[in-house]
């Protein structure tokens, strides 16, 4: 079943590893298995700040580059197992993200670690909140 995406002029996406923008409004089919990516689920090095966003980055990585997802899977196990150590009540959602890492489910994968930079931020701005069950709310 063919991926319709509709796009904003001058917004920007990856489509097998190509940045490209269109210069209208337009929608796109892809009509066969490619990595693709909007321009707001895309994570620059420069916006590496905190270890989530460098999680979410790798992650991105392995799902551009699948070649090399050995050598992005060891990274992203490595920065969780951190993360999960200094944030133990992300356990859950770690997990999930350790899951959908080791099945190639990158959709999945990507909306996990996003959520993982929610929490994160919350986490840092003060911890009052809980932090849900990662499998249950991603």
């Amino acid at each position: 079943m063919p991926l319709i995406i509709t796009l904003k002029a001058g917004e920007k996406f990856i489509l097998n590893r190509a940045v490209l923008s269109l210069s209208k409004s337009a929608s796109i089919i892809i009509e066969n298995k490619a990595s693709f990516l909007r321009e707001k689920h895309i994570m620059k090095p420069e916006d590496i700040d905190t270890v989530a966003k460098e999680i979410y980055y790798f992650c991105q990585l392995a799902y551009l580059w699948d070649d090399k997802f050995d050598e992005y899977y060891k990274q992203i196990t490595k920065l969780c197992l951190e993360f999960v150590k200094a944030a133990p009540s992300t356990n859950a959602l770690i997990a999930s993200i350790g899951a959908a890492l080791a099945q190639r489910e990158y959709f999945r994968l990507l909306k996990l670690a996003r959520r993982l930079i929610e929490v994160e931020r919350r986490l840092l701005d003060g911890g009052k909140e809980s932090v849900p069950d990662g499998a249950k709310h991603p």
